[in-house]
């Protein structure tokens, strides 16, 4: 039941991913603190295996259209994460540091 209720909301996850990843993208370059970055970061991995596995469901349920428009909505997300973390390194690690009594 929690798989096929995570596949019927496989359009609201995508939606969810694309303002969870605008709310990170302002938080890290605006000035949010290292606590609500690293939340973000989190939110936003999960949201990631969360299309992972429904990208799983679509497969194996036999809708390949599903999928396959999962996997392109994954691949942006992915790239959108990629472009805001891994391309501005050290600023992310500035971000998700700073004043962090974590590290």
């Amino acid at each position: 039941m929690g798989m096929r209720l995570i596949f019927m909301m496989r359009w609201v996850i995508v939606v969810l991913s694309l303002l969870i990843w605008a709310a990170a993208f302002a938080t890290l370059f605006v000035g949010g603190s290292a606590v609500e970055n690293r939340v973000l970061l989190v939110l936003n991995l999960i949201l990631v295996v969360v299309q992972i596995v429904n990208i799983f469901i679509a497969y194996t349920g036999g809708r390949d259209n599903t999928g396959a428009a999962l996997v392109v909505c994954l691949a942006i997300t992915l790239f959108l994460l990629c472009v805001t973390y891994v391309c501005n390194w050290d600023y992310t690690m500035g971000a998700l540091s700073e004043g962090s009594e974590w590290i």
